[in-house]
């Protein structure tokens, strides 16, 4: 297991279905796949990785995702939150990811309003 030096967390607003976003984050390029939530039960979540990063959504009420991701690279991680922003961005869901260092000080933050 990694040491989890840098993270990430943010929310994605949508009412998509589990494998529907899968099927959006799978645009990002890296490898996605569908997990079973330890914290709920009968709960998933999508898990897309890149070398030693990570990052998932958990659907945790109809129409929010919670994400998490961790690394102990922190460019590997910021390549990942950013692929994964720019998916979001593609399909138009709202979200906001934000990095942070070992210092848990604030890298980056990708980010998608509503809309014009």
């Amino acid at each position: 297991m990694i040491e989890d030096e840098y993270i990430a967390s943010g929310t994605i607003r949508s009412s998509a279905s589990l494998p529907q976003m899968l099927e959006t984050l799978s645009s990002c390029g890296q490898s996605a796949k569908l997990g079973e939530s330890s914290h709920s039960k009968g709960g998933q979540y999508v898990r897309i990785k890149h070398g030693e990063s990570r990052v998932t959504a958990e659907k945790i009420e109809p129409a929010m995702y919670l994400l998490r991701g961790e690394s102990g690279q922190p460019g590997e991680l910021e390549l990942l939150c950013e692929a994964v922003s720019n998916a979001l961005k593609s399909a138009h869901v709202i979200h906001s990811i934000e990095l942070y260092d070992r210092d848990e000080l604030l890298k980056n933050r990708y980010a998608h309003e509503a809309d014009a």
